[in-house]
């Protein structure tokens, strides 16, 4: 029993530093990894990158806008805040498009929640 109350992270329950991490390992398993379909009708966040679709071609894009009438958005390797570099397609020359978010987004959340409920956990 003086291993479940010491927080060693060996068999048994884990406890204190081992259970943050336990947690973050658990958070980032559950991250959704890879491309998902999605429609016209979606809000997008600024970091999530979009897969547009058009032509026979492919264009990935971030900080994407979707208006009445077209989608626009910025290539994935510019800055977020380039809007000279923005890029527009008209909708109804969309055939599809694809989302993802990047792993380091999840990661960062995963690892500021670990951080906050440790903290919180040893608060004196």
């Amino acid at each position: 029993m003086n291993v479940i109350r010491s927080g060693h992270c060996g068999f048994g329950f884990v406890t204190g530093p081992c259970a943050s991490v336990a947690l973050l390992l658990l958070a980032w398993a559950c991250t959704p990894v890879g491309w998902h379909r999605t429609d016209l009708t979606s809000q997008f966040h600024r970091w999530e990158h979009v897969r547009v679709w058009s032509r026979g071609s492919v264009e990935q894009w971030q900080v994407v806008l979707v208006s009445r009438d077209s989608i626009s958005g910025i290539p994935y390797k510019m800055p977020l805040d380039c809007d000279s570099c923005r890029r527009s397609i008209a909708l109804n020359e969309v055939d599809s498009l694809r989302t993802a978010t990047p792993l380091g987004a999840w990661g960062l959340m995963a690892a500021g929640a670990t951080g906050i409920v440790y903290g919180l956990k040893h608060a004196k």
